[in-house]
């Protein structure tokens, strides 16, 4: 018999996938990225950060997020 689903460990497998695969940032970086996205838009909205969306939309704010602050080039 198979184990069933955990939602819990998936969210804090995804989570740390994404602080993991920080696209050079330093861990620490991402990690604030990581944190900002679900203290800010993600509980603002009542986003649930159990469901598979949750860290696609968040990896898309941070991008975002970082992209403004980018100096032009």
């Amino acid at each position: 018999m198979s184990r069933r689903a955990d939602p819990e460990r998936i969210f804090i497998a995804r989570r740390t996938a994404i602080t993991l695969a920080s696209e050079g940032l330093p861990e620490e970086l991402a990690e604030t990225c990581c944190h900002s996205w679900e203290r800010h838009p993600a509980e603002e909205l009542g986003l649930d950060r159990l469901v598979s969306d949750y860290w696609t939309l968040g990896l898309a704010w941070v991008h975002e997020q970082r992209a403004r602050r980018k100096p032009p080039t």
